[in-house]
């Protein structure tokens, strides 16, 4: 199970030049949001909140968000912009008899994988003379595509209920990080 989000975070510089003071405030890994990164794997502890569901057949849920931050450089007119996907800890839940469920777990990082990989498409849509409202667009889009690629992996692997598919779509989706990441670094 799955729930987005989007923070778009916008500073408009007033300085001429973007190479100047135009540091954006990257978050880091805390107790209560994880920064994908792809040497750290979610763990149960990373599922602080409390269930929000009644539903007993619901073992798990991933909260996830894009942290959209943009710069304006006023002169020009051109954005700069930082992307991140976040694990929100606090959203994040699992419940206590479900921790040992094969693949449970990986089910989840699914998730929290498919979400980078918009995040990498999205970061593949910024070029140099994108506007704000291109922007504003361009995450709007990531947002439907990322929910519409999240509820094909549920739907696909019965919520990971289904060990073999699960397994195809891992394999999928870590193939794909790989191959944007090789078209972004």
């Amino acid at each position: 199970m799955k729930r987005i989000h989007f923070i778009i975070l916008s500073l408009f510089a007033i300085n001429y030049c973007f190479g100047q003071n135009s540091n954006f405030k990257v978050s880091k890994s805390d107790d209560q949001k994880i920064v994908w990164n792809e040497n750290r794997k979610l763990n149960w502890g990373d599922f602080k909140g409390k269930p929000t569901s009644s539903n007993d057949r619901i073992a798990a849920m991933t909260s996830t968000e894009f942290i959209v931050q943009t710069k304006t450089n006023s002169r020009n007119k051109k954005v700069e912009v930082l992307i991140e996907n976040i694990f929100i800890c606090y959203e994040s839940w699992v419940r206590n008899d479900k921790k040992n469920v094969e693949g449970l777990l990986a089910h989840e990082q699914g998730h929290f994988d498919i979400n980078e990989i918009h995040a990498r498409k999205l970061r593949l849509k910024i070029t140099p003379n994108v506007t704000i409202e291109q922007v504003e667009k361009f995450i709007q889009e990531a947002y439907q595509l990322s929910n519409e690629a999240q509820n094909s992996f549920d739907k696909e692997t019965n919520h990971g209920i289904d060990k073999l598919k699960q397994k195809e779509s891992l394999i999928l989706i870590s193939k794909e990080l790989k191959e944007l990441g090789n078209l972004i670094h």
